[in-house]
């Protein structure tokens, strides 16, 4: 993780009873710097973005945070439990349905082994030894 993706912590709340003008000038210089920071990022990273546009590549996409409420999505909570529509083209279907056969050709097998013998057109082995 690099220093500019971390989180910069917020100042802690202290109140106005305890703080005295040293500390309120602190923490008014922290705000700044805070403030100077997050613009200082947000400029570097346009930066990197024109760099890599220079050189052919994509700049870092800009993503928002997602709008939507967590459990509301399609089949969540509205009552409707039904099966989510199939894709068009999607259905099984036989491939060979529209194929036709011509003629049938028998075929002898070769180097056939000892032993085999012929049973319902399918060669099958011996189990005797």
């Amino acid at each position: 993780m690099s220093l500019f993706n971390k989180k910069i912590p917020d100042l802690p709340e202290i109140p106005e009873e305890e703080q005295n003008p040293l500390l309120k000038k602190l923490l008014e210089i922290c705000s700044f710097q805070k403030e100077q920071l997050l613009l200082k990022n947000e400029i570097i990273q346009g930066l990197k973005d024109e760099i890599a546009r220079l050189k052919g590549e994509k700049p870092k996409p800009d993503i928002k945070p997602s709008k939507l409420e967590k459990g509301s999505g399609k089949n969540s909570g509205n009552g409707n439990d039904k099966k989510p529509k199939k894709r068009p083209g999607s259905k099984k279907r036989k491939k060979n349905r529209h194929l036709e056969i011509h003629e049938t050709i028998p075929v002898a097998p070769e180097d056939i082994p000892t032993g085999t013998s012929c049973i319902n057109t399918i060669m099958q082995m011996s189990r005797n030894h």
